[in-house]
């Protein structure tokens, strides 16, 4: 149920009339038992008791409107006790003043001459507020439980979906396929050199589907994809392709997710116009200052981009997105292009 039934109009008509009568009735019963049925009570009172009833709810429900938007976001027991508390002076402030007023006016009673009909009134009436405000607050409350599930739900599918992602990701067709003409080529051309490249491809492969569960990998688990790379992507750019790895030890709490340097080094081969005049000079190291991973690189782009490699390249910031408020930086300054990947740690529970 919507805890926003209070601004309902039909609720907002029909309530008070239920709640009135509930009232009246209530009140005839205590002053035929307690005291004595009021000589003068008769079915007008009850259109007063849902008059009364209508304007208490109206006060209540702005009373309720304001603290929402004030504070949203705080469903606790200081919640109760404030929101409960404003209710009974509300109250307080319609009904005594409302029934001061009709008694004193309307029906000729001097000032005290009404106090115990004053105190049913009041006690009645608070009793339904008391019940008004721990139904409503128990919705809330349940509407907040029911929300934060469905983000939680949200939050999985969503770490679902970037899991299968990464997975097809990671098993790169059009890689895949220029490896094995490259292998072709250079199975009739040296059997050891196609031997050893065959080598560096499976390695290369068996990371991944080794991998393929992993959403985040150790900085240091990930480098020597950089050397497989290197060498498989030499054989087809005619060995223009130099990978300057200057990032040293590394700390074992660095983590990044899983295929990260694979797919930037991937980008930025297939957005550059490689030649033995103008070899793609890759440099990687960390930057402390700011928990980075920097790819820095002499870029001289393609005229015709690559739809699949563009894709790969948005599915990688998203990933780090998911995992971190620090931005994935891609960069250009004169001739050289900056990747900085952020370096994530896992958070002591």
């Amino acid at each position: 149920m919507n805890a926003q039934y209070i601004h309902d109009w039909k609720f907002r008509l029909l309530w008070p009339v239920i709640q009135g009568f509930l009232v009246y009735v209530l009140l005839l019963m205590v002053f035929d038992n307690v005291v004595e049925l009021l000589g003068n009570f008769v079915n007008t009172e009850m259109y007063l008791c849902m008059i009364l009833s209508f304007l208490l709810n109206e006060i209540i429900r702005l009373w309720i409107w304001l603290f929402n938007r004030y504070l949203p976001s705080q469903i606790d027991g200081t919640r109760f006790v404030i929101q409960t508390l404003g209710s009974l002076v509300c109250v307080v402030l319609i009904i005594g003043g409302s029934l001061s007023a009709y008694f004193i006016y309307l029906i000729g009673y001097r000032w005290g001459g009404f106090d115990t009909e004053l105190m049913a009134f009041l006690s009645i009436f608070a009793v339904f507020t008391l019940l008004f405000n721990a139904i409503h607050l128990s919705i809330v409350l349940l509407n907040s439980q029911n929300t934060q599930k469905i983000k939680q739900e949200e939050l999985l599918r969503q770490n679902l979906d970037f899991q299968v992602q990464t997975f097809k990701n990671n098993i790169n067709p059009t890689f895949f396929y220029e490896s094995m003409e490259q292998f072709l080529i250079l199975l009739y051309r040296d059997h050891k050199l196609a031997d050893k490249f065959i080598y560096h491809l499976s390695e290369r492969y068996r990371y991944v589907l080794e991998n393929r569960q992993e959403e985040l990998k150790p900085l240091d688990q990930e480098l020597p994809t950089l050397e497989s790379l290197a060498f498989l992507f030499n054989h087809q750019y005619d060995h223009s392709i130099k990978i300057d790895n200057q990032i040293g030890p590394v700390d074992t709490e660095h983590l990044v997710v899983t295929n990260t340097l694979a797919t930037v080094v991937e980008l930025l081969t297939r957005k550059t116009i490689i030649s033995k005049e103008r070899p793609l000079r890759i440099r990687c190291y960390i930057d402390d200052t700011d928990d980075y991973l920097v790819f820095e690189a002499n870029l001289n782009e393609r005229f015709v981009k690559s739809e699949e490699m563009e894709d790969r390249a948005d599915m990688l910031v998203r990933a780090y997105e998911y995992f971190t408020s620090k931005p994935f930086v891609n960069v250009k300054a004169g001739e050289q292009t900056f990747i900085k990947i952020p370096l994530l740690r896992v958070q002591a529970a």
